[in-house]
């Protein structure tokens, strides 16, 4: 899109574009969180969630110098970015409030704890 000239029809082509793949991205995830919610719901009486941030688990990986040589050791920050990635996608609320309304729904309990 942004190599397209604004106000073109190219560039209208490539939002409408753009939009359908994130619609389509949306209804997969959307898909995927009823369906492990109403597994939840309907295999346990009890769910229980811990009020943990999403953003507290991606946290940047620090760099870890070694001491006699001065060069940074590998920490696996490759790794974690993906997982970051995976973590921040999920769409945790969402799938909190739909085991809410589904559990309401089939007499189950939803709870949560600190996470300490």
């Amino acid at each position: 899109m942004s190599r397209k000239k604004k106000g073109s029809k190219r560039r209208k082509k490539a939002v409408q574009q753009v939009a359908r793949l994130h619609r389509k991205v949306r209804n997969q995830r959307n898909d995927s969180l009823h369906q492990w919610s109403r597994c939840l719901v309907n295999t346990y009486e009890t769910v229980v969630f811990e009020g943990i941030v999403p953003a507290n688990l991606s946290k940047r990986v620090q760099p870890k110098k070694d001491e006699e040589t001065g060069k940074y050791l590998p920490n696996g920050a490759r790794a974690k970015s993906g997982f970051n990635t995976s973590i921040l996608d999920a769409g945790w609320s969402q799938f909190i409030i739909f085991c809410e309304y589904k559990a309401e729904d089939a007499g189950t309990q939803v709870v949560f704890v600190n996470p300490k």
